[in-house]
């Protein structure tokens, strides 16, 4: 039986670019969980591998405030009511219904968006950042900050109007009862099919081109971009080595490597990585993600701003693995 459209699903993934992605829509979970200390984390992660491993079908969330779940040497500021791991767990298949393919109708009204830094606050952060750069203490920043807004209407109906705008192919809506987690993203964080492990990292943006000529000459600029190659192998090197803690040893490879693919309004730089996972490993506990999973000295900088000034939210990346191929 199809999810009902007045029924909004616990857990829906849809891409919204052509060729990549997947669909899945899952409602009525027989079992849902949520912790809020560490040292539950990993039990919950196991009970999902449980409920996998007995045929059912589950959906995962993870605070980035659970990193010392998996590596203690990372300090985070201290969670909040916001749950360190949610699990779901659905016993039917996922359902991929013909009615999500447009939205209800219904009107929406979003407040605008207000940035919860100032103008001040924004350009010290910018000096700090470039302050640590200079200094040796990272190479790469990923400088965010959040936004505070309101949204009224149906909150499945906002997420599929902003992903259909964006193009996104790895969507997701979460509703995991204490919050609603809408996500929007082009990039494959990672994948397993069988025993194999695939990533696909982001690294390198430039604006579309105005008609087709323009844009294949963009596409080119880009692919020949130093500074994009740079970002991209950096982040390559830093997968294939976090990759090759659980796989086996000689499986990881690069099969493809400054690839340029349009997303919506822009052209993205992005390689592959894949690898064949070692028998008995059943968590990938240190990913490379530009939130910087592995990259305990700047992960240090991140914690440490973030408790001088709540407000901020800076996310920092450092690779440890030579830039160079």
């Amino acid at each position: 039986m199809g999810i009902h459209r007045s029924a909004t699903p616990t857990a829906h993934f849809e891409s919204f670019a052509e060729g990549r992605g997947w669909n899945a829509s899952f409602g009525e979970p027989t079992e849902q969980r949520s912790v809020y200390a560490l040292d539950e984390v990993i039990r919950l992660l196991r009970r999902a591998e449980a409920a996998v491993s007995d045929g059912s079908w589950v959906a995962v969330a993870l605070s980035y405030e659970a990193a010392p779940a998996f590596d203690s040497a990372l300090t985070v500021k201290p969670s909040s009511e916001f749950p360190l791991a949610w699990i779901a767990v659905f016993d039917e298949p996922p359902q991929t219904p013909a009615e999500f393919n447009s939205i209800s109708g219904r009107q929406l009204a979003i407040a605008e968006w207000k940035p919860q830094i100032d103008k001040r606050q924004y350009r010290r952060a910018i000096q700090s950042i470039r302050d640590y750069i200079e200094q040796g203490d990272t190479y790469q920043v990923n400088f965010t900050f959040p936004l505070r807004g309101y949204v009224s209407g149906d909150s499945f109906d906002w997420f599929r109007a902003v992903a259909g705008s964006q193009g996104a192919g790895y969507s997701a809506y979460l509703d995991i009862g204490s919050h609603r987690i809408l996500s929007f993203s082009p990039e494959l964080f990672f994948e397993r099919r069988g025993n194999t492990l695939i990533t696909r990292p982001m690294k390198g943006t430039l604006a579309r081109g105005r008609w087709l000529e323009e844009d294949a000459q963009r596409a080119q600029q880009l692919r020949g971009s130093t500074k994009d190659r740079a970002e991209n192998v950096m982040i390559v090197d830093l997968l294939r080595s976090d990759l090759g803690k659980i796989a086996e040893t000689g499986s990881v490879e690069v099969p493809e490597l400054f690839s340029v693919e349009s997303v919506s309004r822009v052209l993205q730089m992005t390689s592959t990585v894949i690898a064949v996972q070692r028998p008995g490993v059943t968590e990938s506990s240190n990913h490379g993600d530009h939130q910087g999973a592995r990259a305990t000295p700047a992960w240090d900088l991140h914690w440490r701003h973030r408790a001088n000034v709540p407000e901020w939210r800076r996310d920092f990346q450092r690779s440890h693995q030579n830039t160079g191929r």
